[in-house]
């Protein structure tokens, strides 16, 4: 149970990093407000470290 959780997890940090990098191409095209992206990248990033220290706790159940 606790690697398919690892695994979902890491699912999840590779997708927003799949999404943010879309949106930056969108960004760089001018579809997107620079202050907005950088609003998403910042909760992004604090995503990815939640799910990594979720990771890190679940690692030591058994």
């Amino acid at each position: 149970m606790v690697a398919r959780l690892h695994s979902n997890l890491h699912n999840v940090t590779q997708n927003i990093y799949h999404v943010t990098r879309l949106m930056e191409s969108d960004a760089d095209d001018g579809n997107l407000d620079k202050g907005q992206m950088e609003n998403i990248k910042n909760d992004a990033e604090a995503i990815t470290v939640a799910t990594v220290r979720l990771i890190y706790m679940t690692s030591k159940l058994k």
